[in-house]
């Protein structure tokens, strides 16, 4: 699941950042670049730990579905979402149980998403996680 106000998410090479929160907290450039240098190194470490050099998946003329236990701003799915486009899928679906109305506007911005399947959304304020998010498990979690 996403943190709740989470600054930027790292998709592989693809990194976006979580403009209002930034602005919100008022940080510089060069804290910035600082804290994407530390999150650059944790993505190689955790590339490295479970990928074990094996290459992506070839996702060209596929039709894939990206999922997340749900979206409080949206931005680890938009970093993941841009991560699989550029490697050409025939169809993107993104899905998700829970979703703010933020994370849901910033999703559906990416107009090559084909669809946008979302269970529950409500008007919580951009950095609240809704409740589903709260008591949502996961027994266990599969890496490809």
């Amino acid at each position: 699941m996403e943190s709740r106000g989470k600054l930027w998410c790292h998709g592989y090479g693809t990194i976006e950042l979580n403009k209002p929160l930034v602005n919100h907290l008022e940080l510089s450039y060069r804290k910035l670049e600082m804290g994407e240098n530390v999150l650059t190194q944790k993505v190689k470490r955790r590339e490295q730990r479970y990928r074990q050099d094996k290459p992506f998946p070839v996702f060209e003329n596929r039709s894939l579905i990206n999922t997340d236990d749900g979206l409080a701003t949206g931005y680890s799915m938009l970093a993941a979402a841009t991560f699989v486009l550029k490697r050409n899928p025939q169809k993107l679906i993104v899905a998700s149980p829970g979703a703010t109305h933020e994370a849901y506007k910033l999703i559906a911005s990416e107009q090559r998403i084909n669809q946008i399947v979302i269970l529950v959304s409500d008007c919580k304020p951009l950095f609240h996680s809704h409740p589903i998010m709260m008591n949502f498990s996961i027994s266990q979690m599969t890496m490809c």
